[in-house]
């Protein structure tokens, strides 16, 4: 929500001076924060104007992004045909342009992945993880995490597990909280799937703190259910645990990871 806010006010900068690109920028990344907090329709239409302004623009490396991001967020409403579209239809201007986008190719993993299309997934996500740049760690981070995602989907534990880790340690790198929250989580799932319930605990007592940290109680309630049931197997007392998650997805931080 922080994030939010700035990225409006950028935006009515960008408005004031008519600079295009800078609004179609900040419409692309207000469209990421909506899609992130949950309201899907703002995301739309967001991801919508910034594409209209690159496509006007003539830069076809935005607008690729613009249909990318509204790609991942049509997977995220299971709207796989008209994700593939979209994905179809950027995939055009890519190869137009000469770009190999990451972000693309990964939601295209994705979708084959829901579809339950796996060695087509997996074949495009080595794409996607072959086309980042060894320091984009976001882009790293993002397809070891679909790639996890897939292994888990297939009932392959231990392959899952060394993707979501390849992730964690991207997203340290980065310095990508939330990532580090859900790559933990996945972590945790993984291995509370395999009845290896004590060490299911262990990753989502670290990954709920960070989701509780930054308020995000949606995260926190999907994990809670686990963790206790975690917990009740193993004889764990998460009381502490419970104490500060429920404290800090209240608001009521001493110091707030959000400046």
């Amino acid at each position: 929500h922080k994030s939010l806010e700035h990225f409006i006010r950028a935006n009515e900068l960008f408005a004031a001076s008519d600079h295009l690109a800078g609004t179609a920028m900040t419409m692309n990344n207000i469209g990421n924060v909506y899609r992130l907090i949950g309201d899907s329709k703002s995301a739309h239409l967001f991801f919508d104007e910034s594409y209209a302004i690159y496509s006007d623009l003539n830069q076809p490396e935005g607008a690729i992004q613009a249909l990318a991001n509204k790609s991942a967020l049509l997977i995220d409403v299971n709207a796989f045909d008209e994700a593939d579209e979209v994905i179809q239809k950027a995939e055009s201007m890519a190869t137009a342009s000469g770009i190999d986008s990451v972000s693309l190719l990964n939601n295209k993993g994705v979708l084959f992945t829901k579809r339950k299309d796996y060695i087509a997934a997996e074949n495009v996500l080595n794409q996607a993880l072959s086309a980042a740049a060894p320091e984009s760690y976001r882009s790293i981070a993002t397809v070891n995490a679909s790639l996890g995602n897939l292994k888990m989907e297939r009932g392959e534990y231990e392959q899952a597990i060394n993707f979501f880790s390849k992730a964690l340690e991207a997203d340290r790198a980065a310095d990508f909280h939330v990532g580090l929250a859900d790559d933990l989580t996945a972590i945790g799932t993984v291995y509370y799937l395999q009845k290896k319930y004590d060490l299911a605990l262990k990753y989502f007592r670290r990954g709920i703190k960070i989701h509780a940290l930054f308020g995000n109680q949606e995260k926190v309630a999907s994990i809670y259910g686990m963790m206790e049931a975690a917990a009740e197997t193993t004889g764990v007392d998460i009381s502490i645990t419970r104490h500060f998650v429920d404290k800090w997805t209240a608001g009521e931080l001493m110091e707030s990871p959000c400046k």
